[in-house]
């Protein structure tokens, strides 16, 4: 039988999602249920570093592996992050989490669409049908928009891939139980006139704090990053046009849920490019 475990793996597989649920939750009503706020405060996930400090050598492995170029930095949201709360999962615990351990992160597609919703805004004034004509968006970003032929549609795949970031470490304290609450249920769910008399009922969520991810993005091929030829970014390679709006991406869009509130937004400074040592192959 031929293994597929990677040697760097520690020998413990901690889990990050089982040691959150077995310390921080309760069973109740045969469902998972948050306790208090402090018994949040005393979690502990050192155990951990060793899982975390694999999985960010293996990405980085296979992004050298697989692709030319690539930029690489560290994302740290100001007041945390909060992505994944919509989702139900039998491993459900309010935010995404990776499997097989149970690791917090940042999906690549959340990552490049938060991207994609700023350029889209700011540089094309939410017009996306303007974006999807200019051939550097198209380039980057791909999708679909009327070909030469209009009655044809024309499909293409984006040249830059942004992978899943992981934490780079996780520290006490960094989930936090928070709550809002919906003072009118029965207006939004029955339509029903919202007035004092309704009951206030709370809606607990968790959330991360204080954690800091290791962003990629990534092209293939070299040739692919010549200088976008005509359109907004003209004479701008892919990558630069990522690596600058990517840090005003999270600057001011931000990722995830509750953006509003400034969850999912703070400082990327992407300032070089990495590229795959050729001369050995």
């Amino acid at each position: 039988m031929i293994s597929i475990r990677n040697p760097d793996w520690p020998d413990r597989e901690e889990n990050f999602q089982l040691e959150l649920l077995d310390a921080g939750f309760e069973v109740q009503d045969q469902a998972y249920k948050a306790k208090e706020k402090e018994d949040f405060n005393s979690l502990s996930y050192t155990g951990l570093d060793k899982l975390l400090a694999a999985r960010h050598s293996e990405q980085r492995k296979t992004v050298e592996s697989l692709y030319d170029l690539y930029v690489s930095e560290t994302f740290r949201p100001e007041k945390g992050v909060l992505i994944g709360t919509g989702e139900v999962s039998p491993y459900n615990v309010g935010f995404r989490l990776s499997q097989p351990y149970g690791l917090p992160y940042l999906p690549g597609s959340g990552i490049q669409g938060m991207l994609r919703s700023y350029i889209v805004q700011q540089v094309f004034g939410k017009n996306e049908t303007m974006a999807l004509a200019d051939e550097g968006f198209y380039k980057i970003f791909g999708g679909e928009r009327p070909g030469a032929d209009t009655t044809e549609t024309e499909y293409h795949r984006g040249i830059v891939d942004f992978l899943d970031a992981y934490p780079k470490t996780l520290d006490t304290n960094c989930v936090r139980l928070e709550a809002f609450t919906n003072h009118f249920g029965k207006y939004y769910l029955n339509g029903e006139d919202p007035v004092d008399t309704m009951n206030p009922v709370p809606i607990s969520y968790l959330r991360l704090s204080d954690v800091s991810f290791q962003v990629f993005a990534a092209i293939q091929g070299k040739d692919d990053n010549e200088p976008i030829e005509k359109g907004w970014f003209k004479d701008f390679p892919p990558l630069t046009v990522v690596a600058r709006y990517l840090s005003l991406a999270a600057a001011y869009q931000g990722v995830g849920a509750r953006t509003k509130n400034n969850l999912g937004k703070g400082r990327l400074d992407i300032r070089q490019y990495y590229q795959r040592n050729l001369l050995n192959e």
